[in-house]
C-alpha cells in the first residue's frame, strides 16, 4: 500500500500521521500475518543510532497502532527508516512491553 493515514489514541493522547508504506503479508487464506512499515526520512544525520533515535517514537507510534488495527503483536509489525540522505534502510527495533 502507499501512503496510509493512521489514527487513534495511545496513551490517553490522540496520536494521527501518515505511514509512506504499508506491506502487509498474508498467509494463504487472506489473513494478514505480518506488516512492514517503511517511513521515508530526508534527515542530514549520517550515524544511524541517531536516525533511528530521533524518529522511533513516531515510528512506535505507528506500529502500535498498525497492531492494534490489524490484532498483530507488536512484534508481528516490523518498522523500516529509508534514510535518503545516506541511500540506507534501518530497522527500528520493537521496545520491550
Amino acid at each position: 500500500m502507499m501512503e496510509v493515514s493512521i489514527d487513534g489514541v495511545l496513551v490517553d493522547q490522540h496520536s494521527r500521521g501518515i505511514i509512506d508504506r504499508l506491506h502487509l503479508h498474508r498467509r494463504p487464506d487472506g489473513r494478514v500475518e505480518r506488516a512492514d512499515i517503511v517511513d521515508y526520512k530526508t534527515d542530514a544525520l549520517t550515524e544511524p543510532v541517531a536516525l533511528i533515535e530521533r524518529h522511533a517514537p513516531q515510528l512506535n507510534a505507528y506500529r502500535e497502532l498498525t497492531a492494534r488495527a490489524l490484532r498483530l503483536p507488536l512484534a508481528d509489525v516490523r518498522c523500516y527508516l529509508v534514510a535518503l540522505h545516506t541511500q540506507e534502510i534501518h530497522e527500528v527495533p520493537t521496545p520491550p512491553h
